[in-house]
């Protein structure tokens, strides 16, 4: 029910968008549902969580977007730039520790869709983001109604040097004192 309640209300929001562009822009369903996968069914997982789903869109996208408008096609063709993209975004993600396979799969859409108006690839972009952020709402509130499951188990979305932000938490970390304190 939870997955149904997710892809229902990012379908509206698909056909709120479609309309209002005379369907020129449209969101990315594909990664959505591998989005909406990892929320519902695998909960605990490290790419299931806010951080990853949205820093992973976020950056996958707009690596894969940049390399596919800033390299031409005489330099790096359609298809290894189809191949290059989203491993560079990848490998971008991994080394920030924000993994999120389906904003891998949305790279590959960018990357493959060369051709588009630059606007409407940022468009597109932003739309996937959007989206991956509405699908936090459903995924919340379906996964904390079971007594058995959490969702998210962490936030993760700020870590600034010592500062930590966790769901419910706010600790100040004296690392020169050698102890946390709670705020």
């Amino acid at each position: 029910m939870g997955s149904f309640t997710s892809l229902l209300l990012i379908s509206f929001f698909n056909e709120f968008i479609k309309r209002r562009s005379n369907g020129a822009v449209f969101i990315l369903m594909g990664p959505i549902g591998a989005l909406v996968t990892l929320q519902h069914a695998l909960t605990a997982a490290p790419a299931s969580q806010p951080r990853n789903v949205i820093w992973g869109q976020v950056i996958s996208g707009f690596v894969s977007i940049l390399i596919t408008i800033l390299i031409p096609e005489r330099i790096l063709s359609h298809v290894v730039r189809v191949a290059f993209a989203p491993a560079l975004s990848i490998g971008v993600m991994a080394a920030l520790g924000i993994v999120h396979p389906p904003a891998g799969a949305a790279a590959v859409i960018y990357a493959y869709h060369h051709n588009e108006n630059t606007v409407v690839l940022w468009t597109l972009y932003i739309c996937v983001v959007l989206a991956s952020v509405l699908s936090l709402i459903p995924a919340i509130l379906w996964n904390n109604m079971n007594v058995r499951r959490q969702y998210p188990t962490h936030w993760g979305l700020l870590h600034l040097g010592n500062f930590d932000l966790h769901p419910g938490l706010m600790r100040l970390h004296f690392s020169c004192f050698g102890k946390a304190t709670d705020s």
